[in-house]
């Protein structure tokens, strides 16, 4: 019996799927999304991870949205907390470097939610407390919205622009400051965004 084979495209969507589903896995799938964060940074990867069938995108979004959901209950243990967090972290950190000069990714991340999440992931107290999600909340905010006046709409539209005034008003650690500046700079930037 031969059995069909499948694609690296169709393959790494399974596995992709697989993650997500296995609630357990948390480490794995965050481990997962910092090979796919890492690799994003080659436009030439970016540009594959886009234009050929995948579910990249739309993964990546389900999995913010769900890992979001599961740090607001309070009722998370403190390792599990921890877990999420990480999570979060390689999450933007893809999806910031998914996007970057890559408005197909951005119209992806924007069909499936991820713009908004990414907004609502900006007003988190980890984001603000935590300095690596720090910058990769504020950075995933900036790369999505960078030049992209729907993103931008879709962030203020999530409470971006409380969020960053309010981590400009607590203070946040220097390496991180330019981010948060630059990307309320980028948000502010759009006449039309704040319309």
């Amino acid at each position: 019996m031969v059995l069909p084979t499948r694609s690296a495209d169709e393959s790494t969507d399974r596995m992709l799927e697989d993650l997500v589903l296995d609630t357990t896995c948390v480490v794995t799938t965050a481990k997962t999304f910092k090979a796919l964060a890492d690799q994003c940074q080659d436009p030439s990867t970016r540009t594959h991870l886009t234009q050929h069938p995948s579910n990249l995108s739309q993964t990546l979004c389900t999995v913010l949205q769900r890992t979001l959901n599961d740090l607001r209950q309070l009722s998370s243990s403190e390792s599990s907390r921890a877990d999420d967090v990480f999570l979060l972290i390689q999450t933007l950190r893809c999806m910031g470097n998914l996007s970057a000069d890559n408005n197909d990714a951005r119209a992806q991340l924007l069909e499936h939610g991820g713009v908004a999440s990414i907004g609502s992931v900006l007003g988190v107290a980890e984001a603000q407390s935590e300095p690596l999600l720090t910058r990769a909340a504020f950075g995933a905010a900036l790369n999505v919205a960078l030049d992209h006046a729907e993103c931008s709409k879709a962030l203020l539209a999530a409470g971006a622009l409380h969020s960053h005034l309010q981590v400009l008003g607590t203070g946040v650690p220097s390496d991180v400051w330019p981010i948060v500046c630059m990307s309320l700079d980028n948000l502010c930037e759009h006449d039309d965004a704040a319309a």
